[in-house]
């Protein structure tokens, strides 16, 4: 054991004259310098650029004030479904705000049903002249959320569709700063700020807090500014009503979420104009998995939707002529290259290293690469800090757990080629719990 420490700290302090090193540098070299680094190096001063701009750039106050629709899609959440709908009778928003509680399966969903139905109609007693109007819809048989969204959407009477899940608390400012956006006619999308509500809960949570914040809150801060945003979250997503409906709503079966946006890419090739915007101002808060076991089942879905929905569904439309170049390079750079391809390289990189070189040495480039990803999510994190963060004083704590950060996204990049291969093997997209088993099976 003694050797084995002496020969990888002989490998760290040799670290520019081991020639072995370059070889190591052949592997490594196109992941880090072709795809990762300049990703982030886009994310980097796209963000600058914004907050420059909105920092600097001074614009008129947006006087706009819409009927918004919030639909809530709801499935088994009991009592808590007070809370999402607490949230939404208390934001401070000057227009007037619709709340559909879509109640999924409501006769083997009654206490959801029944909480909301109460709460709505002790509301409208003490407050009848409000600005909010709450509406119960009960779905007597089950559908799933394609079908909740769908139905919302025809019912609605906002301008503006806001999409929030049924277990979620709100912060009281989100309508208005959702709206906020579309008062340029031209955005027809929007993504909106999630944070993990129950990050205190386990270890898992707190990374998955830190993840939501750089990976997400970060990188789609970064990416919208380039027109390039990858996807508006099924659990927070602003949509101008009557663009939804022109290209006929959301599509069953599974990704919903991710399909909608890859669908109104489909039409920025031909209307150059329409945008798709990201609020980071618009908080919600949701309750992550608290559980190894079920994150990992969690993200085994949405990998296992992404790989279903870009090389099944979608593989004949993700073409230039459909969706423009940009768009093609977004997708295959950051889905494909970054979210797909770089997972599997991962997991040679490492069969490799402990094939072809000592244990020693194969120690020595991991802790290596350790140090590169903590030093790069590092970076990233403080860059949240200092500008997107709306929480500074709650999201500095989690400085504490940025070293462990880097063995969190290697166990994640492993689950995500697993979920790859289930997928393409399995076709697992098919087994998911957003519908029943008979609405998956019936789509394609």
């Amino acid at each position: 054991m003694n050797r084995y420490w002496n020969e990888i700290l002989y490998y760290l302090t040799m670290y520019w004259n081991y020639e072995e090193y370059w070889k190591l540098y052949v592997f490594v070299f196109p992941i880090v310098i072709f795809l990762e680094i300049p990703l982030y190096l886009l994310i980097i001063t796209s963000y600058i650029k914004k907050f420059w701009n909105d920092v600097f750039l001074w614009s008129a106050p947006v006087n706009y004030f819409p009927t918004v629709s919030c639909i809530i899609t709801c499935y088994n959440e009991g009592k808590a479904i007070l809370d999402t709908i607490r949230s939404l009778v208390e934001q401070l928003y000057k227009g007037n705000i619709e709340i559909l509680v879509m109640v999924d399966g409501s006769d083997i969903n009654k206490s959801t049903y029944l909480a909301a139905l109460n709460y709505a109609n002790k509301y409208h007693a003490e407050n009848k002249y409000s600005s909010r109007y709450i509406r119960v819809i009960p779905k007597k048989l089950r559908g799933g959320r394609v079908s909740s969204n769908n139905l919302g959407l025809s019912i609605s009477k906002g301008e503006i569709i806001i999409i929030v899940d049924g277990d979620c608390s709100l912060d009281n400012d989100l309508v208005a700063s959702a709206v906020r956006g579309f008062a340029n006619p031209n955005v027809v999308g929007s993504s909106g700020n999630i944070r993990i509500r129950n990050w205190n809960a386990s270890l898992v949570t707190k990374f998955q807090a830190l993840e939501y914040m750089i990976g997400l809150q970060l990188s789609k801060t970064g990416l919208a500014e380039l027109g390039m945003l990858n996807n508006i979250s099924g659990a927070h997503g602003i949509f101008r009503k009557s663009f939804i409906q022109a290209i006929g709503g959301w599509k069953n079966g599974t990704a919903e979420d991710l399909d909608m946006t890859t669908r109104i890419k489909a039409y920025l090739k031909s209307y150059p104009n329409l945008k798709i915007i990201h609020t980071y101002e618009s908080t919600m808060h949701t309750d992550g998995p608290e559980s190894w076991s079920k994150l990992l089942k969690q993200r085994q879905r949405w990998d296992g939707d992404l790989s279903f929905l870009y090389f099944k569904r979608y593989r004949k439309i993700l073409r230039p002529k459909n969706i423009g170049w940009k768009n093609l390079f977004a997708i295959v750079w950051y889905d494909f290259m970054f979210c797909l391809c770089v997972p599997f390289l991962t997991i040679i990189y490492t069969i490799w290293l402990f094939f072809k070189f000592s244990p020693s040495f194969a120690s020595t480039m991991l802790i290596l690469t350790y140090i590169y990803y903590l030093f790069s999510t590092t970076a990233l994190f403080f860059l949240y800090l200092a500008f997107v963060s709306e929480r500074k004083k709650n999201d500095i704590k989690f400085l504490l757990y940025l070293p462990l950060m880097p063995i969190y996204q290697y166990i994640m990049r492993i689950n995500t080629a697993y979920a790859t291969i289930l997928e393409f093997v399995l076709s697992t997209h098919k087994d998911t719990s957003m519908a029943p088993w008979w609405v998956i099976r019936k789509t394609n």
